[in-house]
Formats: structure tokens, C-alpha cells, sequence
């Protein structure tokens, strides 16, 4: 059976649709397929950036609603000699955004995060670096705290296996954006 809807999917890039041609990412793939859909992505938003801009929203109004951040918040900061976002921090922010969301949506959920292609993105811009064994911490933190909330977790495909499937070594490419179109499908139960 289908999720309820109204939906609301929020997000960073990977939701902005960046990497895929046009930016029809998977988020807009699924805002076509599923009606009454609201995606909410910015590029480089962190978890703590995402509270900020959902504060301002009528969560209440959501039946389901659909999280992919934190890769922003591993990534690590040459110019600054730090993580985005401290991994303390990031944790205390997560626990704040999951418990804003409405409990009257009956479906909440977050994707886990994508490991990178290194090879790529190391840097990805001159000043920030998205290292794997920080990315898996961060979202071992994910996979932690979100049941604790009653928020599913949609697992994401590794799409190392497949050079194509990134544009950049962060970002997916078309076939990327389809695979995880796919996991976030399933969870939809469409």
C-alpha cells in the first residue's frame, strides 16, 4: 500500500537533483510519480541548515515525509582544519530534527548516506573533502538515532560498483539518481 501523501522530501543536493541531467534527481522522479509531493532541495545544506529552513514549514501538513542529509555535515574543511560539522554536534542536531517532525505524520524516514568515489572527490571543490571512513561515521550515527525516533531507514545503494552511476564523485549521475529512486520507491511501496 502506498505511502499517505501529502509528502514532503528535504534535503541537500542529492535532493536538489544535482548530478542528474536537467536535475531530475531522484526526488523529482518521485514528486512525478507521487501526487501532492513538496521537495525542498539546497545545495550544501547541513542537518542544522535543514532545521533552520523546516521551522518555517507547515510540517503538520505532511502525511509522509522524506529526509537524505548529512554528507555535507562529514565533510572535511581544508580552509577551516575541520569537519562541517563536529561529529558531537552533528549527532545533537540530528536528535533535534527528528524530534520536530510531526508525530501526526504517519511516515517519516531518512536515507542512509552514499559513500563517495574518492578518486573524484578528493578534493570535490579546493577546500572540501568527502573521506569515506568519516562518511561511515556519520551515518552510523543515522542508522542509530533514527529508530530511536520511529524514522525508517532507507538504505541507499553503494554506488561504487559502477563509475557511471556518480557525476562527480559525490553526486550521482543519472543512473545513480535512478538507483536510489529506486530504495526510496520501495520504501513508497509504489
Amino acid at each position: 500500500m502506498p505511502r499517505p501523501t501529502p509528502l514532503l522530501i528535504a534535503g541537500d543536493s542529492l535532493v536538489e537533483g544535482v548530478g542528474a541531467a536537467g536535475k531530475r534527481g531522484w526526488a523529482q522522479m518521485v514528486a512525478e510519480l507521487v501526487p501532492d509531493t513538496t521537495v525542498i532541495g539546497i545545495g550544501g545544506f547541513t542537518v542544522r541548515d535543514a532545521i533552520d529552513r523546516l521551522r518555517v514549514e507547515p510540517l503538520d501538513d505532511y502525511k509522509s515525509l522524506c529526509l537524505s542529509l548529512g554528507l555535507n555535515d562529514s565533510r572535511y574543511r581544508a580552509d577551516l582544519g575541520k569537519y562541517e560539522v563536529p561529529i558531537e554536534q552533528f549527532e545533537m542536531d540530528l536528535n533535534e530534527l527528528f524530534a520536530m517532525l510531526p508525530t501526526g505524520a504517519s511516515d517519516r524516514a531518512i536515507l542512509s548516506l552514499i559513500p563517495v568515489d574518492e578518486a573524484r572527490s578528493m578534493p570535490l571543490k579546493e577546500d572540501k573533502k568527502y573521506i569515506n571512513r568519516d562518511i561511515e561515521q556519520y551515518d552510523a550515527i543515522i542508522r542509530r538515532v533514527a529508530p530511536e525516533y520511529g524514522v525508517d531507514l532507507i538504505l541507499v545503494p553503494d554506488l561504487r560498483g559502477d563509475p557511471a552511476d556518480y557525476a562527480d564523485g559525490v553526486h550521482p549521475s543519472d543512473s545513480g539518481h535512478a538507483k536510489i529512486f529506486a530504495a526510496v520507491k520501495h520504501w513508497l511501496g509504489i
